[in-house]
């Protein structure tokens, strides 16, 4: 940093000030981008997650880190983690990251007991977790990482997880869980299908179904207040506002940290300083993304009706996204910058497995990755381009065999 200590000349005064004034506007810049969310709260100055930097290596010359509250507490990485996989909410790529993180650090998984047939992957279809639904560990082990899906239910959780376990949950804006889900689990089809055998133009048949949603035969599983349900609040309390709140707040004392999947780098930068993990450890490609987008769209009175038949969902929305930018506040200037890093390393990791991919080289060189303030140096190599970009479903088959095979050794030693 540039000091005076009172004997600059004209110049060198003048220097400093310029050097300060462009500190202070890409300062300015940053908070712009996350103005509007800010403006949006009261904040919080309270505790912040419990992560510090301290174990990484010096910070590069020139860049100072400001000391945050979530720069303190951490003594080591936190293996003990349940994800809570909501549909269609970026959670595929997330659980990647998990699945990765305990086959890295040897942890045990919960994983569902079979490896085939429709739904396998689910831990709890339409359930929460329950051990008869599992692959048992060896005798005197303990579950380390939760990611597949399953509802939540807080003394379900529990019962299979350590005390320590931190939870973590990621949602995204409601009108566009509904353009996501309903495109991908099939709504608008079913929609479709009905006004042609009815003779209705399906150019405005999403906004006939918000009219009246309970009135037509299709599916409404996954677009029906889903992030609610995913999260624990049962379907008869979906306009209920006194199980709303009861469960808003069982949520608030049982989660660290809710994601929003419109602020999905940030989502993961926080996620890394509660957890006390490394940049590595939540690089990410996308996964399972719409790659053709949302077959149709929503207009002004489509969300109005919208927010009514998914009230739930838009309370939960509403209520995390201010807790989010709570968290954000309580970080510090230096979140920020630090967001800004991973986004770089990120365009560097997907350009990388690219072309890994494209060229179909293992023996590529790895990626290198220079420290910095937020992350020691690392590498990323076509092996870990292959895991990060493996389809859920065979990589869930080969660690769910993996973890039989393991328990029935073990068994048999016993």
């Amino acid at each position: 940093m540039l000091t005076c200590l009172g004997i600059c000349s004209l110049k060198q005064k003048l220097l400093l000030l310029l050097f300060l004034s462009i500190s202070s506007i890409w300062f300015i810049l940053q908070i712009s981008i996350y103005e509007p969310q800010l403006q949006r709260i009261s904040y919080n100055f309270g505790s912040a997650s419990s992560c510090n930097e301290a174990q990484h290596s010096p910070a590069k010359e020139g860049v100072e880190r400001t000391p945050t509250a979530s720069h303190i507490n951490c003594s080591a990485k936190k293996t003990h983690v349940a994800f809570l996989k909501v549909h269609k909410a970026g959670s595929t790529t997330i659980m990647n990251i998990f699945l990765r993180f305990a086959i890295q650090n040897k942890l045990n998984m919960v994983l569902p007991k079979r490896s085939s047939g429709y739904g396998f992957n689910y831990i709890g279809y339409e359930d929460t977790v329950r051990r008869e639904n599992i692959v048992p560990l060896p005798y005197n082990e303990t579950y380390d990482i939760l990611c597949n899906h399953v509802m939540y239910e807080r003394e379900a959780f529990q019962s299979i997880l350590p005390k320590d376990t931190v939870n973590i949950g990621i949602i995204r804006e409601p009108a566009s869980h509904m353009m996501s889900a309903g495109t991908y689990y099939g709504l608008y089809h079913g929609l479709v299908k009905h006004a042609a055998q009815k003779g209705l133009s399906k150019a405005n048949i999403v906004s006939e179904f918000l009219e009246n949603p309970f009135k037509w035969n299709v599916s409404t599983a996954f677009v029906h207040n889903r992030m609610s349900f995913d999260l624990g609040l049962e379907r008869e309390s979906f306009f209920n506002e006194t199980e709303i709140e009861r469960h808003l707040k069982t949520l608030d004392e049982d989660f660290s940290l809710i994601m929003l999947m419109e602020y999905f780098d940030e989502s993961l930068v926080l996620m890394k300083r509660i957890l006390c993990w490394e940049t590595k450890d939540v690089i990410y490609v996308p996964l399972n993304t719409l790659r053709r987008g949302a077959s149709f769209a929503l207009k002004s009175d489509d969300i109005n009706n919208l927010k009514k038949w998914n009230y739930a969902d838009y309370r939960l929305y509403e209520h995390f996204q201010k807790v989010f930018w709570n968290k954000v506040h309580a970080e510090g200037s230096d979140f920020f910058l630090e967001v800004q890093e991973y986004k770089l390393i990120l365009k560097q990791v997907k350009r990388y497995c690219a072309e890994v991919e494209s060229e179909n080289n293992l023996e590529l060189e790895p990626l290198y990755v220079p420290e910095s303030p937020w992350n020691k140096e690392f590498q990323t190599t076509p092996h870990d381009c292959l895991v990060m970009t493996a389809d859920e479903l065979p990589l869930l088959r080969s660690l769910i065999r993996i973890a039989w095979k393991r328990y029935t050794s073990a068994s048999k030693s016993i």
